[in-house]
């Protein structure tokens, strides 16, 4: 063994003038210069789970996280060899040929741990300025050759040391020598020397010889370097040139000595120097580091305490050891710290290969993670598996990182960091036998806060060694924190505290309310599913569970939430102001039905006295009556009304099987004369003077001119003002009420023409004679100008609506269905439409110049009706009145054909209800609706 290793060094330092090596495990290296030429592109994309480096042969490294991709511009028409690999994952690799302008594609997507494997190792060469080296793999100890390659092979080794030898015709041979780890990947970069003509240059032997030799020893000439043991005898070989500068260095039981000198023509470079001797009992470590080092501890075996540590330096060297095993730890600020094992033999030294730290990204920092069991355990970060203790891991900094070590027999245990760019930490983890339990004993705060106040947390643990909180960080395992929050919401602080004796969490909410004005409240929605269910506020959606809105103060809101696979549900509130209040809906997959079992009230009543009305019910967990308010589910109530008339109250209830309403009416006898019970509304807009249209037709006022005596009841209204959207919605008035109906107006913004189509309840949508889907409809396409709407569902009465959609904006149109109540023997009204033209053939419109159709209307249990005619090339309507049940016919004479475009629509009503009819003409093709 002893000769080999010395023909082997002789051989080294033949060529050690002539070869630079290379050994790392992880390298980050700046890409690729361009050379002259044409050029093509390679780009590498890391779809893998963790963060990899993507190499070339020729020694460029890029780190690149999971998702990440770069570009290297690179010469074209030579070939290029590429891998990818992490710390204790095999490589995936390609070769490569760029053409010219051309982009090449290598994609990272599957890497193989090599921890699968533990009793092997993989060792890469990579000649770095050629390719097609023959590789010679030897084993330091037997001897033998293991392995036979090529430059860029892969071999997989036992853990050990081996002597590496690379060949080819055109390069000078080299020799090298290698440590494989078994469950890593350690690479050999090399740079092959061309073969050269002679120069002619007489050059002379180089001995380096010592009185105590095997000794460690540095050679360089200011550029090539090479470390090894003594004694080097050169005397037969012409090694250095005539004129050449050597240096030597020799180290031994903690002295250095070095000497210089310049090879003489005729005379052998000879370097010798005399030690002290050496204590047999004892041994030694040398070891250089490429750039230098901050800090070098030294542990008495793997994972042990440390023994001793050097500081700042480029060489390393302990001397005085025990025989026995230890390990080297390198750190160097902005590096990959290193860890090092070796072996120390009585009266030996022991040569370490030259280490060369790899510099880590600006954005990353390292834990040393330990244990008090001599390594082994699991360490996991963020939930990923990396490695065991004893070992240095990569974060990334200023990010908090979870770190959970677990040991079979013993508890499981975290801690957290937080680490800067560059910085190193060492977290150690005691794993105690009989450990104190983890307990919290508290963790407090306020249930409630106001935005931008501050407030504080509190919190005390037992048998707790780190603590964390989420959203603010590590902390101590008992204290106190202050926190703010600009914004309102609910917030969930969880406290997580670890030890030996395990782990503990806790959790706590504070809600923080917006600060409100003085006719303000706040809102928070919830369901029993986890959020996702949508919420509508007075017939409008306004987002999703779970929110909290901020409200107007002291009104009946009507709160509707529904979700897919279950039926909706409806809640009322009415807040004071400032007051907060959590509904929360319970949708349940096999609820009880929504039943109203009782809703009484007198038939007749006399003004000034009170009166009485009654309801019970079953499955409800909310209920309203209109004109009262919100009421309990089963209950009494009693009112009093001043004026004579015909007062409705509807009572509606919800839960989570569904929701259902029934209606009575009280007659008031006597007090001032109110026949009609009429309704008032003032229509408003900012800014005002804006065009009102009402149930669809234009009315002769605009906003913000006074009040408007209308029917109560469910009206639909649209706001049209020029250089502002227009606006499209509903409102429902009880008789007797006012309502001012207000909205200011938003600046036209001109874009694609839109309609969003929504109503109380699902309905079937057709428009313009097109079944489009059913409601809640959002951001459909539309011509601009005027169309026809249908709205069907099943119990509820028909809506036929035309509107007008203006250019450029989001026309919202909203419908609340009535539902169909029929008490015989009252009927509902029927219609019939028939359109005849002057060629005598009904419901035909040929393309040629008619001068007048007929359209009759028939209608059956009707008391009253209106028909209109809406043109929809031009912005104008012709509305007639049917004062009773019959038919009515009506000419339009003299039409130029591109005035046909026309929509019909009559409307009639009767104590069963309310009917419609609809006739479309447009471009000769004619559709009749009957409902």
């Amino acid at each position: 063994m002893k000769n080999i290793c010395v023909i082997l060094t002789v051989l080294l330092a033949v060529i050690m003038f002539s070869s630079c090596t290379t050994f790392h495990e992880e390298n980050n290296i700046a890409g690729p210069q361009v050379t002259d030429g044409e050029t093509g592109k390679l780009e590498a994309v890391n779809k893998f789970s963790i963060p990899v480096t993507i190499r070339l042969h020729t020694g460029q490294e890029k780190l690149l996280n999971s998702g990440e991709s770069t570009v290297w511009e690179l010469p074209a028409n030579k070939e290029f060899y590429m891998e990818a690999y992490a710390p204790g994952y095999d490589t995936q690799d390609e070769k490569f040929m760029i053409e010219p302008d051309k982009q090449k594609l290598f994609v990272v997507n599957s890497l193989t741990k090599l921890t699968d494997n533990p009793t092997q190792g993989i060792f890469v060469v990579n000649t770095m300025n050629m390719q097609g080296a023959d590789i010679y793999v030897i084993n330091a100890d037997s001897k033998d050759t293991v392995a036979i390659g090529y430059s860029s092979d892969k071999f997989y080794l036992p853990g050990g040391d081996y002597f590496v030898r690379l060949s080819h015709q055109d390069y000078r041979p080299f020799y090298g020598q290698v440590q494989v780890i078994n469950g890593r990947r350690t690479a050999l970069d090399v740079r092959m020397v061309p073969k050269e003509i002679d120069s002619g240059k007489e050059k002379v032997p180089l001995v380096v010889t010592t009185n105590n030799d095997p000794v460690n020893y540095i050679v360089t000439n200011g550029y090539y370097s090479y470390q090894g043991k003594t004694p080097i005898d050169l005397s037969a070989h012409d090694s250095v040139e005539v004129g050449v500068t050597v240096t030597a260095t020799v180290s031994k039981n903690g002295l250095t000595i070095q000497d210089t000198k310049t090879a003489q023509s005729g005379n052998v470079l000879k370097f010798h120097f005399d030690f002290p001797e050496e204590s047999p009992s004892t041994g030694s470590v040398m070891m250089a580091v490429d750039g230098g080092y901050d800090q070098v501890v030294l542990y008495s075996y793997p994972g042990a305490d440390s023994v001793n540590v050097m500081l700042d330096g480029e060489v390393v060297y302990f001397n005085g050891l025990s025989a026995g095993d230890y390990s080297l730890a390198v750190h160097k600020a902005g590096y990959k710290s290193k860890n090092i094992p070796f072996s120390v033999t009585a009266g030996q030294t022991a040569i370490l290969s030259t280490v060369y730290l790899v510099k880590l990204p600006d954005n990353t920092a390292e834990v040393a993670v330990m244990d008090n069991k001599d390594g082994g355990s699991r360490v996991e970060i963020d939930g990923n598996y990396v490695g065991n203790t004893n070992s240095y891991f990569t974060v990334i900094a200023d990010q908090i990182h979870e770190i959970k070590v677990t040991r079979d027999g013993y508890a499981d245990q975290k801690d957290w960091v937080k680490l800067s760019a560059g910085e190193l930490k060492t977290l150690t983890f005691n794993f105690i036998d009989s450990p104190d339990p983890v307990v919290i004993r508290s963790f407090t705060g306020p249930d409630t806060v106001e935005a931008d106040e501050v407030f504080t947390l509190s919190w005390a643990s037992s048998g707790a060694d780190n603590a964390i909180i989420n959203g603010i960080g590590p902390v101590t395992t008992s204290g106190s924190v202050s926190d703010v929050k600009y914004a309102s919401g609910e917030y969930a602080y969880t406290l997580e505290v670890s030890g030996p004796g395990g782990q503990a969490s806790k959790s706590l909410t504070v809600f923080v309310k917006e600060k409100l004005q003085d006719n303000e409240a706040q809102l928070a929605i919830k369901d029993n599913k986890g959020g996702g269910s949508k919420i509508y506020i007075n017939g409008s959606y306004v987002g999703d569970t779970d929110n909290v809105f901020t409200i107007i103060a002291n009104q009946v809101l009507e709160i509707k939430v529904t979700r897919t696979g279950y039926v909706d549900q409806k809640n009322w509130v009415k807040l004071n102001s400032g007051e907060l209040k959590t509904l929360t809906f319970n949708f349940i997959d096999s609820p009880d039905p929504v039943v109203i079992n009782l809703f009484t009230g007198p038939d007749t009543a006399m003004a000034g006295e009170p009166f009485t009305l009654q309801w019970t019910s079953s499955g409800a967990t909310s209920a309203v009556i209109s004109g009262i308010g919100i009421v309990p589910t089963n209950g009494s109530v009693t009112e009093v009304k001043e004026a004579s008339g015909v007062y409705y109250y509807t009572l509606e209830v919800s839960g989570p099987g569904g929701i259902t309403h029934k209606t009575i009416k009280v007659y008031v006898k006597g007090g001032y004369i109110n026949p009609t019970l009429d309704a008032w509304v003032r229509f408003s807009s900012a800014p005002a003077g804006a065009k009102v249209y009402l149930d669809g037709y234009l009315q002769n006022y605009q906003t913000n001119t006074g009040w408007i005596k209308l029917q109560p009841g469910f009206h639909t209204y649209s706001y049209e003002l020029d250089g502002y959207q227009p606006w499209h919605s509903a409102f429902t008035v009880v008789p007797g009420d006012s309502m001012v109906v207000h909205k200011d107006l938003d600046p036209s913004s001109p874009g694609e023409t839109l309609v969003n189509i929504t109503s109380n309840v699902t309905a079937t949508v057709t428009l313009d004679s097109m079944e489009i889907g059913t409601t809640p409809i959002y951001n459909y396409a539309v011509e601009p100008g005027w169309h026809l709407v249908i709205l069907q569902a099943d119990g509820y009465q028909t809506v036929v609506m035309a509107f007008k959609a203006i250019e450029g904006v989001v026309n919202e149109l909203y419908f609340e269905l009535q539902p169909v109540i029929i008490s015989p023997p009252v009927y509902a009204p029927k219609l019939w439409w028939q359109v005849d033209y002057d060629d005598g053939q009904p419901n035909q419109l040929r393309k040629v110049s008619c001068k007048k159709y007929e359209i009759n209307l028939e209608s059956e249990y009707a008391t009253g009706g209106r028909i209109a005619v809406f043109p929809l090339s031009v912005d104008s309507r012709f509305p007639l009145t049917l004062d009773e049940s019959e038919v009515q016919s009506f000419y339009m004479n003299d039409l130029q054909w591109e005035e046909r475009n026309i929509v019909v629509v009559a409307k009639v009503w009767g104590d069963g209800g309310c009917a419609y009819a609809a006739t479309y003409i447009r471009k000769g093709v004619i559709r009749n609706y009957v409902f």
